[in-house]
């Protein structure tokens, strides 16, 4: 799902961003009060890290966090903005945040022993390195570099006027530009209990439609949400969820052109070379050892009638 073959964000290809650190008052985790704390910033997109960018040497609190304000524009692909704040100690700390706004507060900062990435690319074996040569553009960096929209919330669920009215802005997009209808969203659980816990907690809830089920031995209480109906043509797109979806990102897909005479079966297609293929290793100790493997790729047939929508804090 959140993967590519090559580097489709680098420390080189966001240069222009200035990252400047400041201590949070609001922030916790850092339990060493000291000056010359050194501040690094990097990014997460579908190639792992990106090389560190400096924020500034600041003097830090014992229990409190650090906060990041930065000038430039974060391209549509970045899924996560980590900080990474090393003492005179030296001790390394770390927080990640889905959002990529400016000035993200209240961040939990816990130490690591992991280092600050040298090199773009950093922690995703499957996209650095000579591994990119047999890697494949999966979803979220498809959407997210040509797909046809692209949205960075940099909030809440619950932030919204209406629990889906990001992803209502999303289909009256998509219906403009393409005239797309999607099918589906794909996001993760987090955010679809977020959604759910927005309708039931919203003062109102007269827009929508709460089914009960009667189970083998009663009533079934509880509610989710199985479906968001789009505004602009009426469908009803089904909410489903993926455990391999990066935080805070949802997809909003079409599965299938709006035209009889597209020539277009599916948007999204895998083509693989080897489907399945299974190998039992020779027995040499106490284990029997058996190997999967399978070689294809996927193939994006419209990506403009899809989207996708990033920075969605819960």
């Amino acid at each position: 799902m959140n993967s590519c073959s090559t580097p489709v964000l680098s420390s080189s290809q966001i240069a222009g961003l200035t990252f400047t650190a400041a201590a949070d008052a609001t922030g916790t985790g850092i339990t060493t009060g000291t000056s010359g704390t050194v501040v690094q910033v990097t990014v997460s997109s579908a190639y792992g890290e990106s090389a560190p960018f400096a924020a500034g040497t600041i003097t830090t609190v014992s229990g409190q966090g650090v906060k990041v304000t930065y000038t430039g524009t974060l391209p549509a692909n970045v899924v996560a903005v980590n900080i990474y704040a090393t003492t005179t100690t030296p001790t390394v700390y770390k927080a990640t945040t889905v959002s990529t706004a400016s000035g993200v507060t209240g961040l939990a900062f816990a130490s690591t022993t992991v280092p600050v990435p040298s090199t773009d690319g950093s922690y995703n074996t499957f996209a650095a390195g000579a591994n990119s040569g047999s890697g494949y553009d999966g979803w979220v960096n498809t959407f997210a570099t040509i797909g046809g929209y692209q949205a960075q919330l940099n909030g809440t669920v619950a932030s919204q006027s209406t629990a889906d009215d990001f992803l209502q802005a999303a289909f009256v997009s998509l219906f403009n530009s393409t005239m797309g209808d999607p099918d589906v969203v794909i996001t993760t659980a987090a955010v679809r209990r977020a959604i759910a816990k927005a309708i039931q907690t919203s003062a109102s809830t007269s827009s929508y439609r709460l089914n009960y089920e009667t189970g083998s031995d009663g009533i079934v209480l509880g509610s989710l949400v199985q479906a968001v109906q789009n505004q602009a043509t009426g469908k009803m797109v089904d909410l489903v969820t993926h455990r391999f979806a990066p935080a805070g990102v949802a997809l909003v897909h079409q599965k299938s052109l709006p035209f009889p005479d597209s020539g277009v079966a599916q948007t999204v297609e895998a083509h693989n070379v080897v489907d399945s293929m299974i190998i039992e290793w020779p027995q040499i100790g106490f284990s029997y050892d058996i190997s999967s493997y399978t070689y294809g790729s996927l193939a994006f047939r419209a990506p403009a009638w899809s989207g996708v929508i990033t920075g969605i804090t819960g």
